[in-house]
Parts: C-alpha cells; structure tokens; sequence
C-alpha cells in the first residue's frame, strides 16, 4: 500500500519504491485540505502521478466515485494504464473489476477517465472530479459550464463533491480566468524548479532548445 511519502510503480528496471518529492505531498494534502482546487504546474513534474494516488486512495479507502477527465480519448486510456498499473502494486487485494473505462474496488469506489467533455461526465455520480490538463480541452468554456453545476448538486448525505483543476497554461482562456478570478478555488504553482535535480543549467539548456516564450510558458507558468 503506497503511503502519504512512498509507492511503487514499475519502470524499466522492474517495480520501484518512490518517494514523493515534497511539492507531490504538498499537492496531496492540500486536494484532501480543499473542496475546489487548481494547480499551474510544469511540464514533467509529477502532477499526474500525484492526482492518479489520490485518485486510488480516495476509491479505494473512501469508496468514492473519482472521475479524471483528460484531453483526449489517447491521453485518457493512458491515464487509466498508469491507475491500473499503480493500483495493482499498490493495492491489488482491494481490487473487484478492471474494465475499459475504470478501475473498481472491493470498498464500492472506483475510478473512472474519460475524455473532458460534457456527455461522458453528465449522469456519473461524482464524489471527486480531476479535470487534467485542462487548459487543452477542445471546448474549456462548455465543459465547465455543463460539469461545475454537478459538484454541487449532490445529495445530503454526501454533499462535498471535490473539484481538482490541473494544467500548464495554455494562454489567456477559461483556465486564466479560473486562476485569476474565480474565488472557489484555492490556487497553487508549481514551476521548473521546485522539481528536484533541475538548476540553472536545466534553464538554459531548456530555453536554448525551445525558446524564452516556450519555457516560461510551460516551465514557469506563465500565460503567454
């Protein structure tokens, strides 16, 4: 059972122990801390490993219903790869069923990814949303507008459905706005070098091969 600190995920040299680098646990706890959360991160930092463990402890300790939405069908079968693979490690005993679209646990949770549009989410109960990637959407306005109302609408006995909302930025558009001007949700940033192992050489070898614009954008957060 993978733990607030450490998990095991397979690699090219077999099944590893890793340790959550201190902005993994920071995220951890604040999405366990808040009902509404966004996070500006970076390009290869971990926030997908961070929300498919949460994803996995909420389903399986909780029993609740998590649903992650991703840009497209290719990323969200991806996603559900990496949650299969981190539950069977992790957590096998507590698994009941493995199917296309989710992962379901002996406590009655399960996760379920799918692609961020309105259809596949409206109709799902929802205790836990994960919009990854966010500012990627085809539709970011219709897809909000269509899914926010269904946090709230849910019945007395579970009325705390939780919103996590992840992406590096991708412009001035509904993600900007969520970030800028919208006070249910609690904010965060994670930027290039926060992650462990990447200096100022990093930075400049980063920029050199993409460009200045290209690297505040996706390394630093920046809405270009």
């Amino acid at each position: 059972m993978f733990t607030q600190s450490s998990f095991m995920e397979p690699s090219h040299d077999g099944i590893v122990t890793r340790h959550l680098f201190p902005h993994q646990a920071d995220l951890l706890n604040m999405f366990e801390r808040e009902r509404h959360s966004l996070v500006v991160n970076t390009r290869q930092s971990g926030i997908s490993t961070v929300l498919s463990l949460y994803a996995i402890g909420r389903a399986f300790a909780n029993g609740d219903s998590v649903v992650i939405t991703k840009p497209t069908e290719r990323h969200a079968h991806q996603s559900l790869r990496r949650i299969r693979d981190l539950s069977e490690l992790n957590c096998s005993d507590e698994i009941s069923r493995s199917n296309r679209n989710s992962v379901q646990f002996e406590s009655g949770g399960e996760v379920i990814v799918c692609r961020g549009s309105s259809n596949p989410v409206r109709g799902l109960p929802i205790d836990v949303l994960i919009c990854d990637d966010f500012a990627f959407y085809d539709n970011q306005v219709e897809f909000f507008d269509n899914v926010y109302p269904v946090v709230h609408s849910r019945p007395e006995s579970r009325p705390d459905c939780k919103m996590i909302i992840c992406s590096v930025p991708n412009g001035v558009d509904k993600f900007y706005q969520l970030y800028m001007e919208n006070n249910e949700f609690v904010s965060t940033r994670v930027s290039w070098d926060m992650i462990p192992g990447r200096d100022r050489g990093f930075r400049n070898n980063m920029i050199n091969l993409i460009g200045d614009s290209a690297f505040r954008q996706q390394y630093e957060g920046s809405f270009v």
